[in-house]
């Protein structure tokens, strides 16, 4: 962890970064259990405690410890683990362990961008961005929310290595990587950092070790769990090249503009302009790399999106929480052009320290305004399909509406996804127990139906 004993101005920014980081998302901490936390808590309840065989099965298993599964997060089952030991059915401790998660990462964002080489005063503008971006809601609805907790050991990993304490970064990488998947771009990303400050060769070799415990999870995940239904290296590639320029232009706009969030947005759609999107993004990218540190954020914003690939296959959604190890790429040299307003005269001074305080503001807003409007099962299920009917969505809030004995409701919502995908038996099935709980016969829809 960084050395919080430091004088001056560094001292003022770590209790401002403290403030923000523990505010911006308090209001979770009202929260209940929602989105994964059910299924988390599922899995641990049979074999709470820490016996051989519970702990083994967290590294053996799939983290929803059901057949067939293929997220293998073992440091996310054993944190739930602990917390339900201290919490038990009580969400508010688990809300609270993520947000001070989320404490420790501003901080060590703030500490690594200076080890990188830049200033303090711009370091803790960007570290003030990312304690307050509302693309975070997501792992803070959910109690159980593990991004939060995957990020710190990445981070003080990478810490780790920049601050010439090697052994401490690799014994960190191993819950790095048994944390999220996604961490199998920390060698990637330290050999950025290397790169941007220019260490001579003779150093590569602290990146080099991090083969090993990357080896040994793979090895691991491959004796545990599948691989995902239909993720095969033609899919991948196919996907790569025709989708993920227009993705990185989406999370683009969402890092900078964050409204309209959700916890389940659609996959963009593949066009015939592809290859326009494709040409757009290296052309920025090229564009950026020519202005200070360009290089650095734009390799750094498409290293953090690319582990997300195969989740974006199999789920066919774009979680805003996936750009959160993007986001400081985005909010560096969001926090350079204010800085060098705020160190000018006049005028141009006051409007920097007003625009950078009111997007501050503006963001935690946001947050908490998608708080109050998604902090419950129903609640996200609803703002979800708000533009239309959703799949996964319209069908869970049905189910939920009927296990809460609203029959009624069930039927609108069960009626419109049965009209939307027809024919599948689940959505057949769970409106044929709406209509009989409501009182309604089952009928049959005259004329054609399908998606519109």
């Amino acid at each position: 962890m960084p050395d919080l004993s430091v004088p001056g101005p560094q001292r003022r920014h770590l209790f401002v970064l403290s403030a923000l980081a523990l505010l911006a998302f308090a209001p979770t901490l009202r929260t209940g259990f929602m989105i994964d936390d059910p299924f988390l808590l599922a899995a641990v309840a049979p074999n709470p405690g820490w016996s051989a065989s519970a702990v083994r099965s967290d590294f053996t298993q799939s983290v929803y410890k059901q057949g067939g599964g293929f997220y293998y997060r073992p440091m996310l089952s054993l944190m739930v683990r602990g917390e339900y030991g201290l919490f038990g059915n009580h969400p508010a401790g688990y809300h609270a362990v993520t947000i001070l998660f989320h404490w420790a990462n501003v901080l060590l964002l703030y500490v690594i961008l200076q080890r990188l080489g830049i200033s303090a005063f711009v370091s803790a503008l960007t570290a003030a961005l990312f304690a307050t971006t509302p693309i975070l809601v997501d792992d803070f609805l959910a109690a159980t929310g593990g991004d939060a907790m995957a990020n710190f050991f990445f981070w003080a990993s990478i810490y780790c290595f920049l601050d010439e304490r090697p052994w401490w970064g690799w014994c960190l990488a191993f819950p790095a990587f048994f944390a999220k998947e996604s961490a199998v771009m920390l060698p990637f990303q330290l050999a950025l950092f290397f790169s941007y400050m220019r260490k001579p060769r003779s150093e590569y070799w602290k990146v080099a070790g991090l083969v090993l415990p990357l080896a040994v999870f793979g090895w691991m995940r491959m004796r545990s769990v599948h691989w995902p239904p239909g993720m095969t290296l033609p899919v991948s590639v196919q996907f790569t090249a025709m989708a993920f320029p227009k993705i990185a232009f989406c999370y683009l706009r969402t890092l900078i503009a964050p409204v309209g969030l959700e916890t389940w947005p659609p996959i963009v759609h593949l066009s015939h302009l592809w290859p326009v999107y494709g040409a757009g993004l290296i052309v920025i990218a090229w564009w950026v790399s020519l202005v200070p540190m360009g290089r650095l954020s734009a390799a750094w914003y498409l290293l953090g999106l690319l582990p997300r690939i195969p989740a974006m296959i199999v789920g066919n959604v774009l979680m805003d929480k996936w750009a959160v190890i993007s986001a400081p790429a985005i909010f560096l040299p969001l926090a350079t052009v204010f800085a060098k307003g705020m160190r000018s005269r006049s005028v141009t001074k006051r409007l920097a320290w007003c625009g950078f305080a009111g997007i501050v503001i503006w963001w935690m807003s946001l947050g908490y305004l998608n708080i109050r409007r998604r902090g419950s099962d129903e609640k996200n299920y609803r703002w979800t399909i708000r533009h239309g009917v959703r799949d996964f969505a319209s069908y869970r809030l049905g189910i939920i509406l009927l296990r809460q004995g609203r029959a009624a409701e069930a039927v609108d919502v069960l009626t419109a996804l049965n009209a939307w995908v027809p024919g599948d038996p689940d959505y057949e099935h769970a409106l044929a127990l709406a209509l009989q709980q409501a009182g309604r016969a089952p009928h049959r829809r005259d004329g054609p139906t399908g998606r519109g």
